[in-house]
């Protein structure tokens, strides 16, 4: 229950900071790159440098935190969640320093690392993948599972982690809107720096405990 609270928080902050970051980033987004991949293929057939850049920006910032969070996952074993939420801290607050000296969209760019990085911590509860930022897979897969379930193969749970998983990012994106034009910039991302150290802090507890096999046994952490 406990690691499917985090992970569903995951993809909560997820939508927080997609949110945050479309309206700094000229309607792009940090964490969904098929949206983003779209807007570059209209950027290079109308010839609009103007967005092309910042597109082709984003796009490789995202794939260069996937590079570093698949490193740290497969160098750091027992404190691996530790780890990539510090760093993603770490790039939230260089994002809150750059904003306060620029208001250009190079200032949010750490946070599409950070949503590459933070796609290397997920867990796989009742066999769903939770905890990443795949929306549209997150819809497919509800899909698959209802059609399980009314074959009567199962896959209730499933369905259920599905639709949760995107209830959370829907949550994220409405209250990450609301804390941009109620706080600002500034106080969006201080929020979201804050209830990621509490994931962290979080995580190092639950990793902190003695290993038990029998949990351990029925849930199973996946290193991309």
């Amino acid at each position: 229950m406990l690691h499917g609270v985090f992970a569903l928080s995951l993809t909560c902050m997820a939508g927080y900071l997609d949110a945050v970051g479309y309206t700094h980033l000229a309607g792009l987004y940090v964490s969904f790159m098929s949206g983003n991949s779209t807007r570059l293929g209209l950027a290079i057939a109308e010839g609009d440098r103007k967005l092309l850049v910042p597109c082709a920006v984003v796009i490789i910032g995202f794939v260069a935190g996937a590079f570093i969070g698949s490193l740290i996952a497969n160098a750091v074993s027992r404190f691996k969640l530790t780890a990539i939420l510090a760093t993603e801290i770490a790039l939230l607050l260089s994002t809150i320093a750059l904003s306060l000296d620029t208001a250009s969209y190079a200032a949010l760019l750490p946070i599409c690392v950070a949503m590459g990085i933070q796609n290397a911590a997920h867990e796989t509860i009742a066999g769903a993948e939770l905890g990443k930022s795949f929306i549209t897979g997150f819809l497919f897969n509800l899909g698959k599972a209802l059609a399980h379930l009314a074959q009567g193969r199962g896959g209730a749970a499933r369905a259920l982690a599905y639709g949760a998983s995107w209830s959370a990012f829907l949550l994220g994106v409405v209250v990450g809107s609301l804390a941009l034009e109620h706080f600002g910039l500034t106080g969006a991302l201080s929020g979201a720096a804050g209830v990621l150290l509490a994931l962290a802090i979080g995580a190092a507890s639950d990793q902190l405990a003695p290993p038990n096999p029998i949990a351990d046994s029925r849930r199973r952490s996946i290193s991309p």
